[in-house]
């Protein structure tokens, strides 16, 4: 085989790889939940919080805190968990998202004040 080739199949061989790669990850370690209400959930919290704190108190939780406390409230109501069948989970889910993410804030303040 001459050269040419042996670097063919090995471009080859690496596409092959990184696609199989990719729908692994796309398959198995995709997030249980929306990217799209996270980051709607983001907005809400950073709207309360920008009219109360600065900038960079809101940044701070939302580094710290967003991941956590929306899996959180993912995990603590699910879809078909709630007993009332006229609540809202996204509004419960918020609910709590938001007292999570004010709790943050808290320890953020507390911390800031060391």
């Amino acid at each position: 085989m001459d050269k040419s080739k042996v670097v063919v199949i090995a471009i080859v061989l690496i596409i092959l790889a990184g696609t199989a790669a990719w729908s692994w990850a796309n398959l198995y370690q995709s997030p249980d939940y929306d990217p799209e209400q996270a980051e709607l959930f983001a907005g809400y919290f950073y709207m309360r919080c920008e009219a109360e704190h600065h900038d960079e108190l809101c940044n701070q939780a939302i580094g710290h805190y967003h991941r956590d406390c929306f899996v959180e409230q993912v995990e603590a109501i699910p879809e078909d968990g709630v007993d009332d069948p006229d609540a809202n989970v996204d509004n419960l889910r918020r609910r709590g998202y938001l007292e999570c993410m004010d709790r943050g804030v808290d320890e953020l303040l507390i911390d800031d004040e060391r």
